[in-house]
């Protein structure tokens, strides 16, 4: 499946990558694609050369692209394609 905006990936995994923070504000952020709740928040993880920011459904576990700055993280999550 196309998905202009990278992938929306389900459920929630880094890998390697630890998830350091939350920032449980939701202001600007759409419902999640896959249950419609909104209950979001930012999740801020890191790797040995980036600190990366990944919009994060609490209801379900569904994750937006992780960007470098929170709010292209925001606005990946808020321009993905919905199902």
């Amino acid at each position: 499946m196309f998905m202009p905006n990278g992938p929306l990936r389900h459920p929630a995994g880094f890998g390697d990558r630890e998830e350091q923070s939350q920032r449980p504000k939701t202001e600007g952020r759409k419902p999640c694609p896959f249950c419609a709740s909104n209950k979001t928040r930012v999740k801020e993880s890191q790797t040995e050369s980036a600190t990366y920011q990944t919009v994060v459904c609490e209801n379900c576990g569904a994750e937006g692209p992780s960007e470098l700055r929170e709010s292209e993280a925001i606005n990946m999550w808020n321009t993905r394609r919905t199902f």
